[in-house]
Formats: structure tokens, C-alpha cells, sequence
């Protein structure tokens, strides 16, 4: 697997814990991917792969609050498992078989409404704000039983390389994964127009 370079950017990194509230493939880079589903995020094959991760770990996204560009804003990292307090999401795939090199998902909420609206609004400092919000900003379907978003977002991750790219959380030393390149992409559930 090629690795895939993470955007440079200067000064040091001040994270901060989000807080939370899934065959073949022909990817070609390790992504993630906010599904329409409102608070779900998808980890192609080659993410799971690169990151060493499968069904029932945990992952925790790390938010860079000194942020200059939505490229430097959000990371991921291999979470200390379901009996930490710390907050972070488990992780599953369609088949519930256990490997390395899958499609995973989890729901994290809070963290996908920052990064929806930092993406689609351009508002780099946007805070957690709930799904009735996000109807009203014209992100999420206006319906009061949907809990669809009007976009699907890619964003490419790669490991951060030198000393940025290991964070102690609870005295665990973890590597830390970069996600950038956003894309945006208009959504309509099947059947609508």
C-alpha cells in the first residue's frame, strides 16, 4: 500500500476530545466517508488497513481547536477500548466478521454536525449543534422523522508523520491519522428528485 502524504501545516498540534453521542473495493487511498445518516461515518478497507483496526475496536476523533483551515481541524485515532470514559465510537462492519482490511462504521455524534457545517458552510470554528439546526441551515431533510443529510463528504487520512504524530491520552501513546481533502457531495435519497 502506497503511503499517502497528509498536508503540512505549522505550529503544534492542541487537540481536544470530540465529544460522541460499517467485498471487494476500488479505493485507491484510505478515506472516511459522513454518510447521509446523520452522525455515521464509514472507514474505506484501507483506512481500517493503515490504522490496524476491526470490528468492536474503538475510534476517538481528535479536534485541532487552533485550526487555520478545515484541512488541519480533524483527526482520528485508535480509541482505549469500550471501558475508558473517554469519549469514542465502536466500531462495526455490515458482516460482523472480524479482520483487519473491512469497511468499518460508527456513529459519532457532535463532531459530524462541526464538520458537516465546517465543510458545507465554510464555518471552520462551527460548534456541535443538534439535528433541528441542521434542518433549519438546509443540511438535513426537513422532515420531522428524517434524519437524512442533504450531503455525503469524503475527506482522504493519512498518518501524521514526525513528533505531531504520536498524542498521549490517559498515559497511551497513539498514533494519529490525519483527514483531509474534503469534498462535499450533493445527496438525494433514492426515488427523489
Amino acid at each position: 500500500m502506497e503511503n499517502v502524504e497528509a498536508p503540512k501545516f505549522s505550529g503544534s498540534l492542541k487537540l481536544s476530545i470530540a465529544k460522541n453521542g460499517s467485498k471487494g473495493t476500488k479505493d485507491t487511498e484510505p478515506s472516511i466517508t459522513l454518510t447521509p445518516t446523520v452522525n455515521r461515518f464509514e472507514l474505506n478497507p484501507l483506512t481500517s488497513q493503515l490504522m490496524e483496526l476491526q470490528t468492536k475496536d474503538t475510534v476517538m476523533i481528535l479536534v485541532n481547536d487552533e485550526a487555520k483551515t478545515i484541512n488541519e481541524k480533524f483527526f482520528l485515532a485508535k480509541g482505549l477500548g469500550e471501558a475508558s470514559e473517554i469519549p469514542q465510537a465502536v466500531l462495526a462492519s455490515d458482516d460482523q466478521i472480524e479482520g483487519i482490511g473491512k469497511k468499518l462504521s460508527f456513529n459519532y455524534s457532535g463532531v459530524y454536525s462541526r464538520i458537516l457545517v465546517g465543510v458545507v458552510k465554510g464555518d471552520l470554528n462551527a460548534p456541535e449543534i443538534a439535528l433541528d439546526k441542521l434542518r433549519q441551515l438546509g443540511l438535513v431533510k426537513a422532515e420531522d422523522s428524517a434524519r437524512t443529510a442533504l450531503w455525503k463528504i469524503h475527506a482522504k487520512v493519512a498518518k501524521v508523520e514526525g513528533e505531531n504524530g504520536i498524542i498521549s491520552i490517559e498515559g497511551n501513546d497513539r498514533q494519529i491519522y490525519q483527514m483531509f481533502d474534503f469534498v462535499a457531495l450533493p445527496y438525494s435519497p433514492r426515488g427523489e428528485k
